[in-house]
This record gives C-alpha cells, sequence and structure tokens, in this order.
C-alpha cells in the first residue's frame, strides 16, 4: 500500500501566488503578497516563500546597512580606490583586508584629492 502526500498548494493556488508576487516590482510589495497569500491560504510566510522558492521566481531582500544604505561589498570598495587612483585593482591586493570604515576614508580623501587636482588645473 503507497501512502500519497497531499500537495500544500494547488496547481490554482500556485499560479495565482505566482502572479500576483511577479507583478510587484517593489520590496515591499513583494512583502505584502507574500503577508497577504499567508492568511488567504493559512499558511506562514516561511511556507509562501519556500513556494516561490521553488517556483524560481523569489527576490532575496537587499540588505541594507545599519544607516539603511545598501551594502557594498569590501572589493567594490577596493575596485572604486583603484579606478579614482587609476590603477589595476590588482596592485591593491590585500587591501579588502582593511577595515570598510578604513576603506570609506580612503576612498573619499583620494576622490575629494582627485578633484581638487582637476580644480587647480582648470583654474591655471
Amino acid at each position: 500500500m503507497t501512502i500519497t502526500k497531499a500537495p500544500n498548494y494547488t496547481n490554482v493556488q500556485a499560479k495565482e501566488l505566482v502572479e500576483a508576487y511577479e507583478a510587484e516590482t517593489t520590496e515591499e510589495g513583494r512583502e505584502s503578497v507574500v503577508a497577504d497569500f499567508a492568511a488567504k491560504f493559512g499558511k506562514s510566510t516561511r511556507s509562501i516563500r519556500q513556494k516561490l522558492v521553488r517556483e524560481e521566481v523569489y527576490v532575496k531582500k537587499e540588505y541594507k546597512t545599519k544607516t539603511g544604505s545598501k551594502t557594498e561589498r569590501k572589493e567594490d570598495i577596493v575596485d572604486s580606490i583603484a579606478k579614482v587612483l587609476e590603477i589595476s585593482p590588482d596592485l591593491l591586493s590585500g587591501l579588502e583586508k582593511a577595515t570598510k570604515g578604513c576603506l570609506n576614508i580612503l576612498r573619499t580623501h583620494f576622490v575629494l584629492a582627485r578633484e581638487m587636482l582637476a580644480a587647480k588645473d582648470k583654474s591655471e
């Protein structure tokens, strides 16, 4: 005797959920759809998210810093420093080990120095 497990979501429910989720373009809108369908289907928000993952339509939340700004990888900061200095990022290998705060200070000062030199060149 084979026991078959009843699916958690019918094809109609899955289709309705996916269509509503894909119609949203903002993170807040997508979270609202997840919450609404969790209440509608009597499921947890985690279950709804997992269904969206299985349907290959789920969009991960964008992580933000404590101040609410986008996170930036150290490698990207080092690349931007190399760009300001007009050198290869390979020449700055190992700089990724510095703290983000230190890297941001360096980048800011290099950008300001570059702007000051450009302004000086224009005035001459």
